[in-house]
């Protein structure tokens, strides 16, 4: 794997990471700024990943990390949602949806959306690695967990 020319812009990266940091902060990640700065950094050298334009390497990489922080956030969002609604031992008038029922219902899912669902949204594990894992692009694990989601939609509904 060749980083030469995803290198030639880390020191200016680099030169701004307090700046970085604080925008990260600003949109509220402010408790892994740093893992979101580093990851996506490792991320740009591992794809060797550069600016179209070259003088614009900056913000090219601010969009990185304000997609980084948003995908985080969005992710974050989800997973606290779902774990306030499936409280172990809870009855119905304190959780809209009990881990019993919960468990009944992923069970009248099809094995694949029942395990997209428990990867993404109860492991935390991201649309990447369902996709590795299940030998299929990240397109169609996204596809997956749409039909997943509607298919638990409608488990509820019945």
């Amino acid at each position: 794997m060749s980083t030469r020319a995803a290198t030639q812009f880390v020191p200016e990266l680099l030169a701004h990471r307090a700046e970085l940091l604080a925008y990260l902060r600003r949109l509220g990640c402010a408790a892994v700024a740093e893992d979101l700065f580093q990851s996506s950094l490792l991320r740009l050298l591992e794809r060797d990943l550069t600016p179209r334009e070259p003088a614009r390497a900056l913000g090219w990489f601010q969009r990185i990390l304000h997609n980084a922080a948003m995908d985080h956030l969005r992710a974050s969002t989800r997973h606290a949602a779902l774990r306030d609604s499936i409280r172990p031992g809870g009855d119905a008038s304190d959780a809209p949806v009990t881990a019993e029922a919960a468990a009944t219902l992923l069970g009248r899912l099809a094995p694949r959306h029942r395990d997209a669902l428990r990867t993404v949204f109860l492991d935390g594990g991201s649309l990447g690695e369902l996709a590795a894992r299940e030998g299929i692009t990240r397109n169609a694990a996204a596809v997956r967990v749409h039909r997943a989601r509607r298919a638990l939609e409608a488990a509820l509904a019945a």
